[in-house]
């Protein structure tokens, strides 16, 4: 597991110290939520505020040299930045004092935040070290959050475990042979993730083919000839099935006469 809550724990000190005021804003949100718009405007300036979680989720292309730092803010900026919680926490950053926030929205400040929202820097005198804490957390590796290690059980207890709806129970022995310590498994700092190669006739000419016998008789469906796979590779096209529309039934309409309003005692 990563560890991702110590990039900010000298920048919410030096926070208390100057008394942020927390009863509008948790510290630990409003570092995360400046860390993303921190990304957005620094890598992506004029970019809205939705953007952020096709950028951190993989749906666009980065740039080589950005996807480690992409990767980074995904991390440390935690459940803040899925999409509807990313929103919701922007509008409460947005009740903060203007002194404390670093970013300023561009467009109506009366209304909500919403994906076309964009922010730009309009900085602060207040803490004014949470921008280099912002460039660590996108240059800084992600380290792997250390376990303690337990020490082993004594001898001659008896201990119970909850498995599914029941419980077992064991019992060690009075005497134990010595425990060799634990050996810490050594830490990677980078992993190399070699390429995953799809062959086409291997791997997906059966299925393409089960889909072409599927799709015979179903002239409305155009996408088609799936097993033909140009050099080796095929192109999936997503399309929405196209149905037949009804025949429009046409019918003479011919204007209404309109009746003159009449009162009750004239038609009496």
């Amino acid at each position: 597991m990563r560890e991702t809550s110590s990039w900010r724990d000298s920048l919410m000190k030096q926070m208390r110290r100057e008394q942020f005021p927390e009863a509008v804003m948790a510290r630990d949100a409003f570092c995360r939520v400046e860390l993303g718009l921190h990304f957005l405007t620094k890598h992506f300036p004029g970019e809205p505020v939705g953007a952020l979680q096709p950028l951190l989720s993989g749906y666009v292309d980065l740039p080589p040299e950005l996807v480690a730092a992409c990767r980074r803010a995904r991390h440390r900026m935690g459940d803040v930045a899925r999409r509807g919680y990313w929103r919701r926490l922007l509008n409460h950053y947005l009740r903060v004092p203007q002194e404390w926030r670093r970013f300023a929205r561009t467009d109506a400040a009366d209304g909500q935040v919403n994906d076309n929202t964009v922010f730009t820097v309009a900085g602060s005198a207040l803490c004014q070290d949470r921008v280099a804490t912002y460039d660590a957390a996108l240059t800084d590796p992600l380290q792997y959050r250390l376990t303690p290690s337990r020490p082993p059980a004594p001898a001659g207890r008896r201990y119970e475990f909850r498995v599914g709806d029941g419980v077992e129970v064991v019992h060690l022995p009075s005497t134990l042979p010595p425990a060799p310590p634990v050996a810490r498994l050594p830490l990677v700092p980078r992993r190399s993730r070699e390429p995953w190669t799809v062959s086409f006739e291997k791997e997906l000419l059966e299925t393409a083919k089960e889909i072409d016998r599927r799709l015979v008789g179903k002239p409305h469906i155009t996408n088609r000839n799936w097993h033909k796979a140009p050099d080796g590779e095929h192109a999936l096209q997503l399309r929405r099935p196209q149905r037949p529309r009804p025949a429009r039934q046409t019918r003479d309409v011919r204007p209404r006469r309109r009746v003159p309003h009449r009162r009750a005692h004239e038609l009496r």
